[in-house]
């Protein structure tokens, strides 16, 4: 960090840790001898100090894993110690559980920007600065606003990456129907349900860039391989990579990227996609955020599946809420529509797209448990076997994500349920997946 912004952090360390806004009264924890030391130890603004302070409170960490209190404390003696990430995830923890706890996300805004991550910096400082802070907060955030600026046309790049295993078990890993004949005919092991264990690995990585105080650039990509020894037609691998700019103007959120995907089924191409998104997003307040998005691709398998080609046009709308009375929980709803016009004039396989999906979130001791489901319809233009054809598919799923551990890997135990009603008899199915993800993100 160039020495005017280190002056920059450590200037206002005290102010935004104790004078800025206090949590609410309901949220306040009995505080015991140790967390008053604790506390001393980091209000001091010694390196040393604030070390102390994060080796007591540490092993302290998973009892009070819900407590927004400790996790600021938590979080400042790992700022003021050095951890960045550290901080980041225990800030994290005390604003999910008290979202009005302005002093925990002032430090959270801090920490994203000691870890020299603008965007989010840039977000949490936008959000704290509706809610009328004193004077000498909103000088605060007015510093803090304008340092990232600096550096954003500093032109400091940021790196991500993580990698994934996968392990479970899919009860109908091709999507087949459980019927042996379809019209008089028998159908071949593609067609029909497959069972089988499966086995997986994916690895990502990105890089971002600011290119003026609003606008940023960003690349990243993937490659993941999901391997089933009794259903081997359905082994895949998916290579994917996207590239955009960000524009962030106050509260209002811009992006455009280019995205291209290629998938092997079997080791054989099966099909690409090519396509552009364009988004837009806005804080509408401390606990929400709208977002909507546009996207246009071109879908393209395989020369013997050639009359699946289709060009998409797909809308999406979302909101994610957190309420005030349930701290610890947060919502999203959405909707999409749109088309998939077949490239043969002559295919089936064109469609108009419906659907709507929720998902809700929560932290339990630590744990961070996912619950969604969605419906999508679809409409298609065609004759299939001389029927009109109609599906619609119905989605659940649950999952729960352990707190990191052994140095930032974390464990994802899942179970998802798709359920696909179709007229033609062909397209009928239902699917069961259950199975547990190793991760490590940077």
């Amino acid at each position: 960090m160039p020495s005017p912004l280190r002056q920059l952090a450590a200037g206002f360390c005290s102010l935004c840790a104790l004078t800025l806004w206090t949590a609410p009264a309901h949220a306040q924890p009995a505080v015991s001898s140790s967390l008053i030391q604790a506390r001393s130890l980091v209000a001091s603004g010694n390196i040393g100090d604030a070390e102390q302070a994060y080796q007591a409170l540490l092993p302290l960490a998973s009892r009070r894993a819900l407590d927004p209190e400790f996790n600021h404390l938590l979080g400042l003696a790992a700022l003021h110690s050095g951890r960045n990430s550290q901080a980041i995830f225990a800030l994290q923890r005390a604003v999910a559980a008290a979202p009005d706890h302005a002093a925990a996300r002032m430090d959270l805004a801090r920490a994203y920007f000691a870890a020299g991550d603008n965007e989010d910096a840039r977000r949490e400082f936008a959000i704290l600065a509706t809610q009328n802070p004193p004077a000498r907060a909103r000088a605060a955030i007015t510093r803090y606003q304008a340092a990232i600026k600096r550096r954003a046309t500093a032109y400091e790049p940021g790196w991500s990456a993580a990698i994934n295993a996968e392990a479970g078990f899919d009860s109908n890993a091709n999507g087949g129907t459980s019927d042996d004949q379809f019209l008089g005919f028998v159908l071949n092991e593609a067609s029909r349900e497959a069972d089988s264990a499966y086995i997986g690995a994916a690895a990502n990585a990105g890089y971002r860039t600011p290119l003026t105080p609003d606008l940023g650039w960003r690349v990243d990509g993937g490659l993941a391989h999901r391997e089933y020894p009794d259903a081997e037609f359905v082994t895949q691998t998916d290579l994917s990579g996207r590239s955009g700019l960000v524009w962030s103007p106050s509260a209002w959120r811009f992006n455009t990227d280019f995205f291209g995907a290629n998938q092997w089924l079997d080791g054989e191409d099966n099909r690409q996609i090519l396509g552009l998104d364009l988004g837009l997003s806005r804080a509408i307040s401390a606990a929400s955020r709208w977002q909507l998005n546009l996207r246009t691709a071109a879908v393209r398998y395989d020369e013997l599946l050639q009359v699946q080609d289709v060009n998409q046009i797909i809308v999406s709308s979302a909101l994610v809420w957190r309420p005030q009375g349930a701290r610890r929980w947060q919502f999203e709803v959405g909707a999409l529509g749109g088309t998939e016009d077949a490239s043969d004039d002559d295919s089936p396989f064109g469609r108009n797209l419906f659907g709507a999906q929720a998902r809700a979130t929560v932290l339990i001791r630590g744990w961070r448990a996912q619950m969604g489901g969605g419906l999508l319809g679809s409409d298609y233009d065609g004759l299939f076997f001389g029927e009109e054809r109609q599906d619609v598919q119905v989605r659940l799923n649950i999952q729960m994500e352990t707190p990191p551990f052994l140095g930032g890997w974390s464990l994802t135990p899942l179970l998802a349920l798709i359920s696909n009603q179709s007229d033609v008899d062909l397209y009928e199915y239902d699917r069961l997946q259950a199975g547990l993800s190793l991760k490590r993100s940077w």
